[in-house]
Order: C-alpha cells, then sequence, then structure tokens
C-alpha cells in the first residue's frame, strides 16, 4: 500500500514546471485549505520570491520501508533553534526557484547533493508561526553516502517511517490562535524516539500523508462540506482522544 502511494506521488503533487517559476501567482495565492490544516492567508502577488522560504521533505527507504528524513536543529540557531525540521531555508537572490533553494539548503545543512534526490513536486505552502511563508518541496533520495550534518546548524539527522504517522499517533493536538488575525488551525503533535515532532514540521507531514497518501478519503469527506470545508477540516484533526494544547502566537 505504502509503495503505491508513494509511487503516485508524482501525478498528485504540484508540478515541478509550475515550481521552477520565480514569478508564478501560485507561488503567492495558493490557499492551504485543502490540507485540512491552515485557514488560508492570502497575500498580494510580488514580483520575486524575497521573504518566501521552501524545504525539502525527503523520502527515502530504509530495509524496504518508506521514511521522512528529518533534522534537529542546533540549539544557538536563531529561528526554531533545538526543534524537529526539514532541510530548508529562505529564498536567495542566486536561486532560479523554490525547488533550488530546498535543494541548495539540504547540501548546505546535510550535505545530500542534488544528484542524488529526485523532485517529484510540491505541496501547498503553508505558514509558520512567524507568519513566514514556505513552500514544501517532494524529493527521493537514492543515496545518504555523503550525508552529514553541518554542526553549525543541525545537531541531528533521523528518519521515521511513512507508518508511523498515518497510524496517528500522536501525544496531543495542538490548537493554534493568531492573536490578530484570530484565525485557529489545529495539528498533531507526535514523539518518536524522543524527537518532538509538531508546529510546521507536523503541518507539512499531515498535508502529504493525508492529500498524497489518504486523500481520497479526506478529500471526499471535505467535498460533501464545500461551504465550510475550513472547519471540517480542523474537526477532522481534532477527532482524536489526545489532549489539546492551546498556543497564542
Amino acid at each position: 500500500m505504502i509503495d503505491e502511494a508513494v509511487s503516485r506521488l508524482k501525478s498528485v503533487l504540484i508540478s515541478v514546471p509550475e515550481l521552477n517559476a520565480v514569478d508564478n501567482p501560485r507561488n503567492y495565492t495558493e490557499s492551504n485549505t485543502e490540507i485540512c490544516i491552515n485557514k488560508s492567508i492570502n497575500d498580494d502577488v510580488k514580483p520575486s520570491l524575497s521573504g518566501v522560504a521552501s524545504v525539502l521533505l525527503p523520502l527515502l527507504k530504509v530495509e524496504g520501508e518508506w521514511h521522512i528524513l528529518l533534522t534537529l536543529r542546533a540549539q544557538n540557531m536563531r529561528h526554531h533553534g533545538g526543534e524537529v525540521a526539514f532541510p530548508g531555508g529562505m529564498w536567495e537572490q542566486g536561486d532560479t526557484d523554490l525547488v533550488m533553494t530546498a535543494l541548495r539548503e539540504c547540501e548546505e545543512e546535510i550535505a545530500i547533493t542534488p544528484d542524488s534526490i529526485s523532485i517529484l513536486g510540491g505541496l501547498l505552502p503553508s505558514y509558520t508561526r512567524s507568519l513566514t511563508r514556505v513552500r514544501p518541496i517532494v524529493g527521493v533520495v537514492s543515496s545518504l553516502e555523503r550525508m552529514t550534518a553541518n554542526p553549525s546548524e543541525i545537531a541531528e539527522i533521523f528518519t521515521v517511517p511513512l507508518t508511523f504517522f498515518m497510524a496517528d499517533s500522536r501525544i496531543r493536538t495542538d490548537i493554534f490562535t493568531h492573536q490578530d488575525s484570530g484565525l485557529t488551525h489545529w495539528m498533531p503533535a507526535y514523539d518518536y524516539q524522543g524527537y518532538e515532532i509538531w508546529g510546521f514540521t507536523a503541518a507539512v507531514i499531515v498535508q502529504l500523508i493525508n492529500r498524497c497518501v489518504m486523500g481520497s478519503i479526506v478529500d471526499s469527506f471535505v467535498d460533501r462540506f464545500a461551504d465550510n470545508a475550513d472547519d471540517i477540516a480542523g474537526e477532522i484533526i481534532r477527532q482524536h482522544s489526545a489532549p489539546e494544547k492551546i498556543w497564542i502566537y
């Protein structure tokens, strides 16, 4: 089942040609409602990708089972120090597109070179707690031979089986409310072998699982309630016995 789901990812992700356009309006105005996590935040179309970030969601096989590769950021990092994250960072002037940003950051952080990564496509943009807009790029890693953590940015590298997230073994459900706009969104938080996976990272993983691995189930349910899909999507996330935690940001 997992092999089949991963093999069809390319057909359900946003295509690489669409991602490879710095001035493509879809890089700014896509709604986040479809990922069953966030309310949409409307941005004006901008002339460049300044202020936009991208991350690489690396998939790889470990002993025949599909995993997601994650990093633990160094404690001294100015943003999100000590948190679990994907390789990634802000778009820079030398980057032709957000795919290049994700690949460059991946090489800088964990020394996986672009020739070891097959890009499948992109997910819908998400926002961090600081409201930075981030485009997740999904790729399959063919080799980890040269992988090593850049100690100035990354403390550890680890992988988590896709099946762990599909089982939804969350430790809690986080409820995030933006104090200025009042927008509220929900997402699970996980503990995997002592690594806490939450916030933006958890939101991207849930988008991958819901949209690409279990998409037909979630999409068909949300489509039935299209008029208030955001509220229904939030309720899907909340329907779990784990305790809830409220965050104001």
